[in-house]
């Protein structure tokens, strides 16, 4: 690339009688030429940048800057490749000439106006709908199955994600079960990214823990938020979009606390539930301690995926109660991860999580590594 690089310019060059660059032979020759080729194009630059009006030079001045900082640092970086050979002049220059002809061809076209930047439109992943849940509006967020568009007939599963806002857990977990249905790990599904505003207040119960009321003293209102889901959001989803069940729930931390809660205390309001760490340490782990209770009262539950980072102190130790009190089964995934932290566990197990959730009638074989990791 260099070569042909440089075999241009020694052309540009050439057609100035001036110059005899198209006999150049030695190293020394070549140099000068490239050099003189850079400083021929960085004049014309130059001239394009006075032709343009003062309002749009004014407009494309940050660019320019950055474009000249980006412009030098690379043909210098190039050339440093080549530090202390006689070549080290000639490919910084013919790197200069190279991007400094590129960057005429943007600034001016050929009737002297400002190159328009490329036609762009705005990338849409989904539809947002704005509704208020404990008197604060909220996102939330559909995103659809690469596939939905094709087969107006096909119906899909969902997937309810909390802390779903843009800003939130949305894109990765949407991501991820888009990923998983590509690559035959998961089926395919409506993601609906439920936004938070107020964590403690929306995703925990009330503490009896003193010190938490003091930090948290809006916390307290899952039930209501759980209310919002059933009676709001669900039938949102179901009266717009083709969705035919299984209704999944995901959430992690204190949305982690929130999936157990609903699992343990309204267990058929979805179909299958995943907490990844949630925050068992909360209110002296009461919803960890109580759960052997709630279990005994007999019933079935649907499926759960349980994965424990190495949080330590009251929240691992809310994990190992909660963990016992669970009943034997096929249903159950508890998958410790003690190589994991809180700030890395969510990414890492997510689309172990999704598989379990949304599982192909079919799963891959096992030599494809896409398995779900369960100690029982």
């Amino acid at each position: 690339m260099i070569l042909a690089t440089l075999t241009a310019a020694l052309a540009a060059l050439a057609a100035q009688p001036s110059l005899a660059c198209e006999d150049a032979q030695t190293q020394l020759q070549m140099n000068a030429c490239a050099a003189r080729a850079y400083r021929d194009a960085d004049a014309r630059l130059n001239d394009a940048w006075t032709e343009l009006g003062e309002e749009e030079r004014a407009r494309l001045l940050p660019a320019q800057r950055a474009w000249l900082s980006f412009r030098d640092a690379q043909c210098a970086a190039e050339g440093e490749a080549y530090a202390g050979g006689s070549i080290r002049p000639l490919i910084e220059a013919t790197c200069l000439w190279d991007l400094t002809e590129r960057r005429i061809v943007d600034i001016a076209r050929e009737d002297g106006e400002a190159a328009a930047a490329p036609a762009s439109d705005p990338l849409v992943i989904g539809e947002t709908f704005e509704l208020v849940a404990l008197g604060e509006s909220r996102e939330v967020n559909v995103v659809l199955p690469a596939t939905y568009g094709e087969d107006p007939d096909a119906r899909y599963p969902v997937l309810y994600l909390l802390d779903g806002g843009t800003a939130q857990d949305l894109l990765h977990v949407a991501g991820t079960v888009q990923l998983g249905a590509l690559w035959g790990r998961n089926a395919e599904a409506i993601v609906v990214g439920v936004e938070t505003q107020d964590r403690q207040r929306e995703l925990l119960p009330e503490t009896e823990d003193a010190s938490e009321r003091e930090r948290w003293p809006t916390a307290g209102d899952s039930a209501e938020f759980r209310t919002f889901l059933r009676e709001e959001v669900v039938p949102l989803v179901e009266a717009n979009f083709r969705a035919d069940g299984p209704n999944v729930l995901i959430g992690e931390s204190a949305a982690g606390h929130f999936v157990v809660e609903t699992w343990l205390s309204d267990p058929g309001m979805f179909d299958a539930y995943a907490a990844i760490s949630p925050s068992l340490q909360w209110s002296d782990q009461a919803l960890a301690r109580g759960a052997a209770e709630l279990l005994a009262s007999g019933g079935e539950r649907p499926p759960l995926y349980f994965a424990t980072a190495n949080e330590g102190g009251a929240t691992s130790e809310g994990f190992v109660r909660f963990a016992a009190a669970l009943p034997e089964g096929e249903g159950i995934c508890i998958n410790p991860r003690p190589d994991l932290f809180h700030g890395t566990i969510y990414h890492t197990v997510t689309p172990e999580a999704v598989q379990f959730l949304l599982p192909r009638p079919e799963p891959l074989p096992p030599e494809y590594g896409m398995t779900v990791r369960c100690m029982r």
